[in-house]
C-alpha cells in the first residue's frame, strides 16, 4: 500500500491456479529533473518498452509519459517485472 492508501500490486488467479499480476508503475527522475528532453527521447523509450513487452510477454494497457516521470499499467503473466 502506498502513502495514498492505494494497493500497488493487483493479483488474480484463474481456476487452474495461474496467477497474473496487474501492476501500475510510476517512475520519476531524481529531484524532479526531466527524463525526457525531446520527443525523440519519448519515442526511444516507447520503442524499448515495446521490445521488452514482446520479449517478456507482458501486456501494456496504458502509459503516460511526462517530462519528469512516466506511468505504466502492465499485466505481467509470468511475474517477471524485474526483467522489464
Amino acid at each position: 500500500m502506498n502513502e495514498y492508501g492505494e494497493e500497488w500490486f493487483y493479483g488474480t488467479s484463474d481456476q487452474a491456479g495461474v496467477f497474473e499480476w496487474f501492476i501500475p508503475c510510476h517512475v520519476k527522475g531524481g529531484g524532479g529533473e526531466a527524463i525526457f528532453a525531446e520527443d525523440k527521447d519519448r519515442q526511444q523509450f516507447l520503442d524499448l518498452l515495446a521490445e521488452l513487452i514482446t520479449r517478456y510477454q507482458a501486456i501494456c494497457y496504458a502509459y503516460c509519459l511526462m517530462d519528469n516521470h512516466y506511468h505504466l499499467l502492465l499485466e505481467i503473466p509470468k511475474a517477471n517485472l524485474s526483467q522489464i
